[in-house]
């Protein structure tokens, strides 16, 4: 008998990352627009290709890391408000 090769996916594995840490389709997640001046978007272009990752993935760690380093009270604050936002979104 001949083995069955298992199916070979078409295009990109998902590069997201959901809440348990199973993998998750970014197409899934809401978009975002900003206008930024051309500087910063030639160095978010910059780190990105220097670490091999998407732009999305080094804005959403730069968030992440401007948060944690804010003060105890006001980081409360904005992720009080945060909750509340994805709880209204259903998320």
């Amino acid at each position: 008998m001949e083995a069955k090769m298992p199916k070979k996916r078409i295009g990109r594995p998902p590069a997201g990352t959901g809440k348990m840490g199973e993998p998750q389709r970014i197409s899934d997640y809401p978009k975002l627009a900003v206008t930024v001046r051309p500087v910063t978007r030639a160095l978010l272009n910059a780190v990105a290709s220097l670490e091999n990752r998407s732009a999305w993935q080094i804005v959403d760690d730069s968030i992440n890391q401007y948060v944690e380093r804010m003060p105890l009270p006001d980081r409360r604050i904005v992720e009080s408000l945060a909750k509340r936002v994805l709880t209204k979104a259903g998320e």
